[in-house]
This record gives C-alpha cells, sequence and structure tokens, in this order.
C-alpha cells in the first residue's frame, strides 16, 4: 500500500506528559492543520482512534489523542485531587503552544 501525501508529510509524536496528579500518555499527528482532541470512552485508550486518524490526517486535521488519567499508559498520581478540566486545560495549552 503507497503511503498519502498526509501520511509522509505528518509524523505521529508519542509521548508522556507530567502533568499534576497524572503523568500523561499523549500522541499528536503533528503538521499545521486545525486541531481536533480525539477523546476516548471511559474505559477505552487512544488506541480506540487509530483507524480514524489517517482519515483526519488526510482531511489536513492535526489530530491529539490521549490516554484520559488512570486509563492506558496514563499513570495516575495519588494525592492529587484536581478536577479532569483542569488536566485537560494543562494539556491542550502544552499542545497548543507546540
Amino acid at each position: 500500500m503507497m503511503a498519502t501525501t498526509a501520511q509522509t508529510q505528518n509524523r505521529q509524536f508519542v509521548e508522556y506528559a507530567d502533568l499534576p496528579g497524572v503523568r500523561l500518555w499523549d500522541t499528536d499527528s503533528g503538521g499545521s492543520g486545525v486541531p481536533v482532541v480525539l477523546l476516548h470512552a471511559n474505559t477505552g485508550n487512544a488506541d480506540s482512534w487509530q483507524y480514524n486518524i489517517p482519515g483526519f490526517v488526510e482531511a489536513g486535521y492535526r489530530v491529539f489523542t490521549f490516554d484520559r488519567r488512570g486509563w492506558g499508559r496514563s499513570i495516575a498520581k495519588s494525592g492529587h485531587r484536581l478536577s479532569a478540566g483542569h488536566r485537560r486545560g494543562k494539556i491542550f495549552t502544552r499542545w497548543w503552544n507546540t
């Protein structure tokens, strides 16, 4: 199968973000398109989007996914009681500044 233009120009970055209360596993498709954040279901992880990401990238979007606190590859840190909204704000700020 031949790679499309979008696939060859964008490579996915996978990393951990150390945020208050969580070591968050996240992905970034790269590129300069309009950002789209894909959130997995309560009991899943970011892998649930693996077949959708190429279509979004092909359409010109920059795609972000992450494993929610305590799910998948993300690690919940004990003793922290921050709201999910606070954590999302931290990760979105980090992504938008890259």
